[in-house]
């Protein structure tokens, strides 16, 4: 008799059923691991810096700032948002369509070279770990074109950027930009044509922070995951040129490239987009 093997089910936390926006910690400063902070119940907590819900007329951030640096975080072009139920959890999305410019837009206080919590190296010495995490149901190009959809842009100029990554018809593409040009580059490419299903996936993209001193191989460190599961990476790039990410850019586009033209923005749905200040494990993703 054939033995019976009973699949793993991918089981991602319930979020909206684990913290609230009463229920946060501060995001900055010595504040982070204060005793008496509100701390959110779930894995890496202490480490979260952004935790975006997409709800209507404004998208809500979850995490508190230094009210010094809070940024703002609006949609622009015709806000859309709805709510879905993923896995048996209910969470809050935003549609982000090219036709009508639909994307969201975070900005920080302070300008060019605004060395902001989403900032992840110093330009010259060092590259700090991060992962940045959300759900994405990729749905028909709006336009009728198969140009690619970007995810998430920290920067606003080929001159002022830090990171990005986007999906190419069936690829997720990551990308680190050394002192703010993007012509220093460290890049991974993998597989994800199951994400032309129609379904929500969740997407991970991590990173150890191990810079290029030495021998050292930045695009070695980055990694995505589709669903709980680590991709294989199918090719990458790894320029001479790259040093370290810099804090050039007081500006991060959620489905969007900051290019106006084209803006490539990504067609389909997003929920629950979070950065962290660490890589996150294999078990902190699932």
């Amino acid at each position: 008799m054939p033995k019976i093997v009973k699949l793993r089910e991918y089981n991602p936390p319930n979020l909206l059923g684990e913290f609230s926006s009463n229920d946060i910690s501060p995001a900055s400063g010595d504040n982070l691991d204060s005793p008496s902070a509100d701390k959110y119940v779930y894995n890496a907590s202490s480490n979260l810096r952004l935790w975006i819900r997409f709800e209507s007329a404004n998208p809500n951030d979850l995490v508190a700032y230094d009210v010094s640096n809070t940024p703002t975080i609006t949609y622009e072009g015709v806000e859309e948002t709805s709510e879905f139920t993923v896995y048996n959890n209910r969470m809050k999305a935003a549609k982000f369509d090219n036709v009508t410019n639909q994307y969201a837009e975070l900005t920080f206080p302070g300008g060019s070279g605004n060395n902001n919590i989403l900032t992840f190296g110093d330009g010259s010495a060092q590259d700090l770990p991060f992962s940045i995490g959300f759900w994405f149901r990729k749905l028909p190009e709006s336009d009728g074109s198969e140009d690619a959809d970007w995810l998430f842009v920290k920067g606003k100029s080929d001159t002022e950027i830090e990171y990005y990554a986007f999906y190419n018809p069936d690829s997720l593409v990551f990308n680190l930009f050394g002192s703010g040009d993007i012509n220093n580059k460290q890049r991974i490419t993998v597989d994800a044509a199951e994400l032309n299903d129609n379904s929500w996936h969740h997407i991970v993209f991590t990173y150890d922070g191990r810079g290029s001193a030495g021998s050292n191989v930045p695009a070695d460190g980055m990694k995505i995951y589709i669903d709980g599961i680590l991709q294989a990476r199918t090719s990458y790039i790894d320029s001479s040129n790259y040093t370290y990410m810099d804090g050039v850019s007081e500006k991060l586009f959620i489905g969007a490239n900051y290019s106006t033209s084209p803006r490539y923005v990504a067609d389909g749905n997003m929920a629950e987009f979070a950065i962290w200040n660490k890589e996150l494990s294999l078990e902190e993703i699932r």
